[in-house]
C-alpha cells in the first residue's frame, strides 16, 4: 500500500486550513422565540389543555380533551392526570371527567386589586347598560393586552362573544384605537406597519393619515368610534379610563346598527365619556391596580403599549 509522505500530509493540512480561513463558519442560528415553541412541547400542550378545560361550560373526559387539543388519547390521559395531581384540574371520580380545580377558579384573593376593580367596574357597566340598553364593557390595558374585566351584555343579537383577552384589530376597534392613541406616530408605524392596513369592510381605515385623523377627532370628542370598521352593521363607542391623563383602559358600548344607528352614536358617546370620566376620578381601586402594574398614576407607554402580535 502506498503511504503519503509527511510532506504530503503537511501540504494537505495547510490546504484545509487555508480553505477554512477563506470560508467562514455559518452564522449561529437565531435565538428561539415564543413562536418557535413546537406543537408537542410539554408546556404548550399543558397550556392548551388548561385553556380548553377552563373555557368549557361542562366537565370533559380525557378523550374529549384529546380531540379538542389535537392530541393522541394516551398523551392527553397522562397529561390531565399530571395536571390533576399538580392541583390545576379536578377529576370527577364518578364520570371520570375533568374540570378546573377550585383554587384555579378564583386565583386572586377577594381583596386583590384586580377583584376590587372588577367589582367597581360592575357599578358603572351595568347601570350604563340598563340606561342605554346596549352591551357595555370595561377594559384594562395590561402590558399591551386588552383585558375585558367586566361585561354587561345587551339584548342585541349582533353582540359578539367577547373573550377575556380582546384580539380585535387595533385599527378597527374601539379599545384598539384608544390603545393606539397614546402611541407616537413612529410607534404606531412599528405596530401596524407602513400600510395599507388589513381591510375588513369598506369602512376600515387603511392608512396612517386617516387613522391619525380619526384618533385626533377622538381626543377632541373624548371618545372614539368604530362604526362598521370591523364588521358591517356592528358599532362600538369607547371612552378612555385615565389616571393623571394617562390612558389605562376604556369603557365601551357596542351593538348593531338597529340599536346603535348613526343618529345615536353621538348620544351614546357623550354618555360613555361622562361615565368614564367619573370612574377615572372617583375610583381609588383604579390607582391600586396601577401601583400593582408599576404605573402608579403615570401609566408609561411601555406598559400600556401593545406588542406587534396583540391583534
Amino acid at each position: 500500500m502506498k503511504r503519503s509522505s509527511p510532506s504530503t500530509k503537511s501540504g494537505r493540512a495547510r490546504t484545509v486550513a487555508a480553505t477554512e480561513e477563506r470560508d467562514p463558519a455559518p452564522p449561529p442560528p437565531p435565538a428561539p422565540t415564543v413562536e418557535d415553541a413546537t406543537h408537542d412541547a410539554p408546556l404548550v400542550r399543558a397550556r392548551r389543555v388548561l385553556e380548553v378545560v377552563y373555557e368549557t361550560t361542562r366537565p370533559l373526559t380525557s378523550l374529549e380533551i384529546a380531540r379538542r387539543c389535537d392530541l393522541d388519547p394516551s398523551s392527553a390521559h397522562r397529561l390531565v392526570q399530571n395536571l390533576a395531581a399538580s392541583g390545576f384540574l379536578l377529576r370527577e371520580e364518578e364520570s371520570k371527567r375533568y374540570l378546573p380545580h377550585p383554587r384555579m377558579l378564583f386565583p386572586f384573593p377577594i381583596y386583590h386589586p384586580w377583584e376590587l376593580l372588577r367589582r367597581d367596574a360592575g357599578t358603572v357597566v351595568r347601570p350604563l347598560r340598563d340606561r342605554l340598553l346596549i352591551t357595555t364593557g370595561f377594559v384594562v390595558f395590561y402590558f399591551g393586552s386588552r383585558i375585558l374585566l367586566e361585561l354587561a351584555p345587551g339584548s342585541d343579537p349582533l353582540s359578539p362573544s367577547y373573550r377575556t383577552v380582546l384580539t380585535s384589530p387595533l385599527h378597527a376597534s374601539g379599545s384598539g384605537k384608544l390603545l393606539l392613541m397614546q402611541c407616537t406616530q413612529d410607534e404606531r408605524g412599528a405596530l401596524l406597519g407602513p400600510g395599507p392596513f388589513e381591510s375588513f369592510t369598506p369602512r376600515t381605515l387603511l392608512d396612517h393619515e386617516s387613522l391619525g385623523a380619526d384618533l385626533d377627532k377622538g381626543r377632541r370628542l373624548g371618545y372614539v368610534c368604530a362604526v362598521d370598521d370591523y364588521i358591517m352593521g356592528f358599532r362600538v363607542v369607547a371612552a378612555p379610563i385615565t389616571i393623571e391623563d394617562q390612558i389605562v383602559g376604556c369603557l365601551f358600548c357596542s351593538g348593531g346598527a338597529t340599536i346603535l344607528p348613526d343618529t345615536r352614536v353621538e348620544e351614546v358617546g357623550q354618555e360613555v365619556r361622562q361615565a368614564a370620566m367619573l370612574f377615572s376620578r372617583a375610583t381609588p381601586n383604579l390607582r391600586l391596580l396601577a401601583q400593582l402594574l408599576g404605573t402608579d398614576g403615570a401609566a408609561r407607554a411601555s406598559h400600556a403599549r401593545p406588542s406587534v402580535s396583540s391583534g
